[in-house]
């Protein structure tokens, strides 16, 4: 994975909001989104307190606000997903996540944005993501981002939310900013929650 730059971003950054604008009202192409907001565990259990709300601030930011189209409309993608619902092992016709970033007719698009909200941890190869049933790398998910012929030569934004320990410490949040026909690689890390 290439070396990321890390700088602080927080409510009262002019320019990266400023930024974020722009790229969403280009006139002529569509920017697509992908909200995942996973709070619950396999068990049933809330994982993370007030979490089954993020997919709707994400939402009015991303979607009302910015415009974004939402791609991933069903309750089954939208939140708490399994594994098995971000990538299926068979393929399928848009029922999981992977499968319908990689269908979905998204030529088009200036930019795309996949947001992660959910529990993690790390270890030394890097910060997990907690789905229902298990634990996805993030480095898994960038590859699949940089890897997806739907997205070549589009901007990826992509934001995490998610502690990066399993003692609970404070959430971190990354978001990427990556043309995935290239190896440029901005990272912005946002501390606390």
């Amino acid at each position: 994975m290439p070396d990321m730059q890390l700088c602080s971003l927080n409510h009262d950054s002019f320019s990266a909001r400023a930024n974020m604008a722009e790229m969403a009202s280009s006139t002529g192409s569509k920017n697509y989104a992908v909200i995942i907001n996973n709070f619950k565990d396999k068990s049933g259990r809330n994982i993370r307190q007030g979490g089954e709300n993020d997919d709707t601030y994400l939402g009015f930011v991303f979607v009302k606000n910015l415009g974004f189209d939402r791609l991933n409309v069903s309750e089954e993608l939208k939140r708490n997903l399994t594994l098995e619902k971000w990538k299926c092992e068979h393929g399928c016709d848009k029922k999981c996540v992977q499968c319908l970033i990689e269908k979905s007719d998204i030529k088009n698009c200036k930019s795309f944005l996949l947001a992660v909200c959910s529990h993690g941890k790390t270890d030394e190869k890097g910060l997990q993501i907690q789905f229902v049933d298990g634990f996805l790398y993030l480095h898994e998910i960038i590859s699949f981002l940089k890897g997806c012929e739907s997205l070549e030569g589009k901007t990826v934004i992509t934001v995490v939310e998610a502690c990066r320990s399993v003692t609970g410490t404070l959430g971190k949040i990354y978001i990427n900013l990556l043309k995935v026909d290239c190896e440029v690689n901005y990272s912005y890390l946002y501390e606390g929650c």
